[in-house]
């Protein structure tokens, strides 16, 4: 397992992974790709690949769909990343390679458009015509039609990527036309030692010692890869001077910020929210509520992990179904009203929560 720099990108970019050889977590489902792919046993052109942001959907799909048209290493899922094709698809030029985001696809003629019809009629470059379309939940069900008979029998040389976060949005009709993989995020213990790889090449912290530098790194590893790194990113260009400095900004998300969310205290919960807010702007950094989702999150699933089942113990019992509760409802999806308002649908999921837990 390794991860390598590329670029001067935003650092999500910059450590994208390219080889399957770089991508964190999900082994099963990679072992599964790898051995079809090279073995030459890709019965199936039409995969779909489920899980929450962050956790290697669309990474998987580009790396599949460039190796699939290596001219180097033939079909693989370790493309050379130097060959005409594999150049093509890095810097996204590649006419065999279309990488679509669902929320264009809104119409019947928007997916005979960008989809049936350059998949039917267009010609490619590469051995492979690969499809990518990321957030598939998006296309409502009208729209799909046109694409069921594609999905059912693929033309010759054409593979179709499917990409979402929300399978229960997704017709069963497209459910049975797919290859299902399911993404979750990696374990703790990969995050660390990947992002101490991550670390050594941004070349951070050399005034810390290895022990409080270790301590850190624990520290931003919380959600997905991406959310680690973004987390890790947004420390960094805090300019801390010292471990502490971390932890009690972090202390203010994953303990007394939860605590006040468990005693249904909206005023003190608001009243942080803000703070950490003001405390972004006067660094100059960006505020995000998806952060403070995540260790809201952490804190919440240790509160089930630590709960024995024993629901005579009334305190615990009740702390246990309250946790339960915030991480069912943190984890639903925000409403369409507030789908391009993330932080006002967020502060709606607050007021919710706060209003049901006083009564449990």
């Amino acid at each position: 397992m390794s991860i390598v720099r590329r670029g001067e990108e935003e650092i999500c970019k910059r450590y994208r992974p390219q080889r399957f050889s770089e991508v964190v977590g999900n082994k099963a489902i990679l072992k599964s790709l790898k051995k079809a792919i090279e073995n030459g046993n890709t019965r199936a052109k039409v995969y779909l690949f489920e899980g929450a942001p962050g956790t290697g959907k669309t990474t998987t799909a580009r790396i599949m769909a460039m190796g699939l048209n290596c001219l180097t290493n033939g079909d693989t899922v370790e493309p050379c990343l130097e060959c005409d094709n594999c150049i093509l698809s890095l810097q996204d030029q590649a006419s065999h390679v279309s990488e679509l985001n669902a929320a264009i696809l809104n119409k019947k003629e928007d997916v005979l458009k960008h989809v049936v019809d350059k998949m039917y009629h267009s010609t490619f470059t590469g051995r492979n015509n690969v499809f990518i379309i990321d957030e598939y939940h998006c296309i409502l069900n009208a729209a799909q039609q046109p694409l069921l008979k594609a999905l059912e029998e693929p033309p010759k040389n054409t593979y179709i990527f499917l990409c979402t976060t929300q399978i229960k949005k997704i017709d069963k009709a497209i459910l049975t036309r797919c290859e299902r993989y399911s993404f979750i995020n990696p374990i703790q213990s990969e995050k660390i030692e990947l992002l101490a790889s991550v670390n050594e090449q941004e070349g951070w912290g050399d005034q810390l010692n290895a022990e409080d530098k270790k301590k850190f790194l624990k520290i931003v590893t919380f959600g997905s890869f991406r959310e680690v790194l973004r987390t890790y990113d947004q420390a960094i260009r805090m300019g801390v001077d010292s471990l502490e400095e971390i932890q009690s900004d972090d202390d203010k998300t994953k303990n007394k910020l939860p605590s006040f969310l468990l005693k249904a205290e909206y005023t003190n919960v608001i009243n942080m929210i803000q703070e950490m807010k003001k405390e972004a702007e006067e660094k100059e950094i960006l505020f995000n509520t998806e952060t403070i989702e995540i260790g809201i999150l952490g804190y919440m699933r240790t509160i089930l992990l630590r709960f024995n089942g024993n629901w005579n113990d009334d305190y615990n019992a009740k702390q246990a179904l309250k946790a339960a509760y915030i991480i069912e409802t943190l984890t639903r999806p925000i409403g369409k009203d507030y789908s391009y308002e993330p932080k006002a649908g967020f502060l709606l999921k607050i007021y919710e929560i706060c209003k049901t837990i006083k009564d449990i």
